[in-house]
């Protein structure tokens, strides 16, 4: 609830946080896959919606673990964001 009253830019940088450590970008399609955390699941729901990105799917599997997944198209905002941190990602990985 607190996140999504911060500054657009502290939201910006908690979704890329969470896109580092639970997200893939295959074939022009942003995902997140989650585990056992429905409140974390819920909150990036919002905070989705709350940066105007448009969520194509999202699912939750019953098992052990539960697993929560997001399905959606970012803005070009955060196209740019998500995109910038992933190669910083994959860069770091390989120094």
């Amino acid at each position: 609830e607190r996140l999504l009253k911060a500054s657009e830019n502290k939201q910006l940088s908690f979704l890329a946080g969470q896109f580092l450590t639970s997200g893939t970008i295959s074939e022009e399609k942003y995902k997140l896959s989650l585990y056992n955390s429905s409140e974390r699941f819920e909150c990036l729901i919002k905070l989705l919606q709350n940066l105007h990105c448009e969520i194509s799917r999202q699912e939750v599997v019953e098992g052990i673990p539960y697993g929560f997944f997001i399905e959606f198209e970012p803005t070009e905002e955060v196209k740019e964001m998500l995109e910038r941190e992933s190669l910083n990602k994959n860069k770091l990985a390989r120094e």
